[in-house]
C-alpha cells in the first residue's frame, strides 16, 4: 500500500499544481513562460531543499502570479501534512491533518486541487491504513 497509496497522494496533488502553473503561463512574456516550463520542478521539489537560485526562481514566480502561489502552498500543505503522518502514530492527529488539508483546499475553490482531494477521499480508508499500521504492498 505505501507505494500505491503514496503514489496517488503525490501525483495528484503534483498535477494539480502543474494544470496551474501551465494556465497562468500562458498570460506571461515568452521568456517567462519557457524558463518556468523548464524549471517547473521547483515547484514540486521540498521548499526546504531548494539552493538558492531555485529559491530565486521560485520566488519570481510566484510573486507573478497570486493563483501560481496559492497551488504551491496547497502542495506545501499537503508535505507537511506527509511529515507530520510519518512522525506521529496517533491516528487521530494524521486524519485531522487530512481533513484540515481538505479544507484548505475546498476553501481555495482550485478545480484541480478538489479533483485530487475527490480521490484521496474515495481512497481514505486505505491511505489512512498506510498510516495505521505501516505496512506496506510495494516493492
Amino acid at each position: 500500500m505505501r507505494f500505491l497509496f503514496g503514489s496517488i497522494i503525490f501525483v495528484g496533488v503534483h498535477w494539480a499544481v502543474d494544470e496551474v502553473r501551465r494556465k497562468v503561463q500562458k498570460e506571461w512574456h515568452t521568456y517567462d513562460r519557457k524558463k518556468i516550463k523548464r524549471i517547473r520542478f521547483v515547484l514540486h521539489k521540498d521548499a526546504e531543499k531548494l539552493n538558492p537560485d531555485e529559491r530565486w526562481y521560485l520566488e519570481r514566480y510566484l510573486k507573478t502570479s497570486p493563483d501560481l502561489k496559492e497551488a504551491y502552498e496547497l502542495k506545501e500543505c499537503h508535505k507537511k501534512w506527509q511529515r507530520d503522518s510519518k512522525v506521529t502514530k496517533n491516528i487521530t492527529e494524521v486524519k485531522a491533518g487530512l481533513e484540515a488539508f481538505y479544507r484548505n483546499v475546498e476553501e481555495s475553490g482550485k478545480k484541480k486541487f478538489l479533483k485530487a482531494i475527490k480521490t484521496f477521499k474515495n481512497w481514505q480508508v486505505e491511505i489512512l491504513n498506510r498510516y495505521a499500521f505501516g505496512y506496506s504492498n510495494g516493492f
